[in-house]
């Protein structure tokens, strides 16, 4: 049986009621290996990702705020329609790519906020969507990349989206709870 390595963490912070994990970027634990132990990977080469992914970093404000972007106007086309299935379809699959890209580019808490909006979106049908909460999450989202808050060294915004799932999570439960409710009933 072989030994698995765990990635080390970079650090952790403690948010309320949940904990904001930021593992360190160690390629090399990801690499190929041989069952001799020795790398598939040349050293050189995992240095070259590492700078070429060091490299990219200064992009990635951009590439964010090009994200922030597609999801205001997703929003906006929502905000016309807010019964439209497919406009809130449309917003879903936009905060749910800003869920996954926003770890990547280095906005954590942005990825918190948008997976708590792609939770909402996804659970309710169009009808019961809050609308309020829907923009709560939008401008957090905008306010969040606006302002570079690329990590846990903000309280305020570690409270921020703390809020927004606590008004979040009550409603997408009290909806599932009621959808299980009546499954059962009609069993």
């Amino acid at each position: 049986m072989s030994k698995t390595t765990q990635p080390a963490l970079d650090h952790v912070v403690q948010a309320g009621d949940h904990e904001v994990i930021y593992p360190k970027n160690e390629l090399r634990l990801r690499a190929l290996v041989r069952s001799d132990g020795k790398s598939m990977v040349e050293d050189s080469a995992i240095k070259r990702a590492d700078h070429a992914l060091a490299s990219l970093a200064g992009d990635f404000d951009q590439w964010m705020a090009e994200e922030v972007e597609k999801l205001a106007e997703a929003h906006r086309v929502y905000a016309a329609s807010p019964v439209d299935p497919a406009s809130q379809v449309d917003l879903f699959r936009q905060a749910h790519d800003m869920k996954g890209n926003a770890a990547i580019l280095g906005y954590p808490l942005v990825g918190e906020a948008a997976h708590s909006l792609a939770r909402l979106l996804d659970t309710l049908p169009p009808a019961t969507v809050p609308l309020r909460l829907v923009e709560n999450h939008v401008q957090s989202i905008r306010a969040l990349a606006s302002r570079a808050i690329h990590g846990p060294g903000n309280p305020i915004a570690i409270e921020l989206v703390k809020e927004l799932r606590s008004q979040t999570n009550p409603i997408v439960e009290e909806y599932l709870e009621k959808a299980q409710a009546g499954i059962n009933a009609s069993r």
